[in-house]
């Protein structure tokens, strides 16, 4: 089978791009809105989107975005690409079509003196990437801070009243472990949930910008953006 790579039209490929996330992103669900959140109303400008066309049927089967962000790196800043949706449909995932994408979103960064392209591809993709080009700088760890045991619990026990019963216990046991910590604290803090984020985070980033040797721009423009915009779940924002 023959294939071919091509620059997306945001405005005219747009429902092309949309279809393929239907396709494939069917078990974890798309919502409305995202095309035009992540695509469309990016602070850092519109992505650059490659499209994968397999010829003989003249369809779109594939697609691989580069997202503008700003990166710092030891204190200077530089243009910055975030690799993601890398989309295949299941008949054309071979090695072959899904590399002709990413090497063709590696050949258009490679005349930029000073640009990062960086991801954080799942299991499925990670071999396509390493195979194209990128290489491993670090792992990314995501640590989760276990207020109510039980969703987990639920998880790995066949009876729902057995993992109830056990969380009980569970949750006095962190409670307990962890509470300590806070109230130690609440003399000298304030803690506070906000719904958006001002310039009081615009001047937090500026202070804490020379604790990184690489750090993607996280001012108020950018979180709100990325947080409070969000097509999916609102999270609640702690300060």
């Amino acid at each position: 089978m023959s294939y071919s790579v091509s620059v997306a039209d945001l405005n005219k490929d747009r429902e092309s791009i949309i279809s393929l996330w239907d396709r494939n992103f069917h078990d974890h669900g798309v919502p409305e809105g995202r095309f035009d959140w992540i695509y469309t109303n990016n602070p850092y400008g519109p992505p650059t989107c490659f499209l994968l066309k397999h010829n003989a049927s003249n369809s779109i089967v594939g697609c691989y975005s580069l997202f503008p962000r700003r990166i710092v790196v030891n204190g200077k800043h530089i243009r910055g690409y975030a690799c993601g949706d890398l989309v295949v449909d299941t008949s054309h995932r071979a090695l072959g079509p899904a590399m002709s994408l990413v090497k063709a979103a590696l050949a258009n960064c490679e005349e930029e003196e000073t640009s990062v392209l960086f991801g954080f591809p799942n299991d499925k993709s990670e071999p396509v990437l390493l195979f194209s080009g990128f290489e491993v700088i670090c792992d990314h760890i995501e640590l989760t801070k276990v207020i109510k045991t039980y969703p987990y619990l639920k998880r790995h026990m066949k009876s729902p009243p057995l993992a109830k019963a056990f969380s009980f216990p569970l949750d006095i046991f962190f409670n307990c472990r962890h509470g300590h910590l806070l109230r130690s604290e609440k003399a000298l803090y304030e803690f506070d949930i906000v719904t958006s984020f001002d310039d009081r985070f615009d001047h937090f980033w500026e202070k804490t910008l020379n604790n990184f040797s690489l750090k993607g721009e996280t001012n108020s423009q950018y979180l709100n953006w990325r947080f409070k915009d969000t097509p999916y779940k609102k999270p609640s924002i702690f300060t």
